[in-house]
C-alpha cells in the first residue's frame, strides 16, 4: 500500500474498540529508509503532532488500520531523530 492510499484512513484500537483518529501523514525514516510510523490529524489548539509508531500497528487494511491500543499514540520528538513527514 503506498503513502498517498494511507493518508486519510481511520485508525482503531485493538484493546478499546474506539476510533482514534485519521492518518493524515507518513512519517518517513530516512536512515533505513522505511515507514516508521503515521501521524494523525491534530487539531488546531494541539501544538504537536501525535504520531503511533509501525511497531504499534498490527494491520493495515484497505478501509483502516488496527493499533494495539490508545496507548500506542505518542509525540512526534518522542521517535528521535532522522525522520520526516510525508504526504
Amino acid at each position: 500500500m503506498k503513502g498517498r492510499e494511507i493518508c486519510g484512513l481511520p485508525v482503531f484500537s485493538w484493546q478499546e474498540g474506539t476510533l482514534l483518529g485519521h492518518v493524515s501523514q507518513c512519517y518517513l525514516d530516512l536512515k533505513d529508509g522505511v515507514m516508521a510510523g503515521v501521524v494523525l490529524e491534530r487539531p488546531l489548539t494541539k501544538r504537536w503532532y501525535t504520531v503511533i509508531p509501525s511497531s504499534e500497528i498490527l494491520k493495515i487494511y484497505r478501509d483502516g488500520i488496527i493499533v494495539k491500543s490508545s496507548d500506542s499514540v505518542v509525540e512526534t520528538n518522542q521517535l528521535g531523530s532522522g525522520k520526516i513527514f510525508c504526504s
